[in-house]
């Protein structure tokens, strides 16, 4: 719920009605995660290790606690448990590795058409229907920005129709702008329609 700026408890939103529900300071939050860093060094110190990237990967020392709860007493977290194998690279090398591409999107496709450039020169109209398949994800934000660095959210007079077959991928119709109408017939991933205008 915190993304949506209503974080019922005030640590994480900028509304002022909710912000007054926190009792503490920034600061008090800086201190509290300097705390947490500071006893992950000390576990970290017994256990012998000095840096994280000595750790992550590591499953073979984590252990599955005995606790006797119904729920869980045939759930087997071995797999968990198990040493993945050696790396000829540290965590942190492999994040400041640069970003691979996943290929050509299906926005990319539908940019790149003539007619819907046109569309959005003109302010005219532009109809397309084709599938949509998961790793297209983030569908629609590129086409707002798209319609948005030209006419701002909602100075578009025209129209921009795409309907969609399939199973689309994380937050589906994101960021779309006034004048851009999606129709998916099928399944939404998470966070459907977040940050629309």
């Amino acid at each position: 719920i915190c993304h949506t700026n209503n974080c019922p408890v005030g640590v994480a939103s900028q509304r002022e009605d909710l912000r007054k529900k926190f009792p503490g300071t920034p600061s008090d939050l800086v201190n509290f995660f300097l705390f947490i860093a500071e006893e992950v060094r000390e576990e970290m110190a017994a256990m012998g290790y000095r840096t994280m990237d000595e750790l992550i990967g590591r499953g073979d020392l984590l252990k599955q606690r005995d606790v006797p709860l119904e729920k869980t007493q045939n759930f087997d977290a071995s797999f968990l448990t198990q040493y993945a194998g050696s790396s000829s690279m540290v965590s942190s090398e492999r994040i400041s590795q640069a970003t691979h591409s996943n290929g050509p999107q299906l926005e990319d496709t539908i940019i790149a058409d003539k007619d819907f450039q046109n569309a959005v020169e003109t302010e005219g109209t532009f109809d397309i229907t084709t599938d949509i398949i998961n790793v297209d994800r983030a569908f629609g934000g590129r086409i707002g920005g798209h319609v948005a660095y030209r006419y701002g959210d909602n100075g578009f007079a025209g129209s921009i129709n795409i309907n969609l077959n399939g199973s689309a991928g994380q937050s589906f119709g994101c960021f779309l702008v006034g004048g851009i109408n999606v129709k998916l017939v099928g399944e939404g991933n998470d966070y459907v329609c977040k940050g629309m205008a």
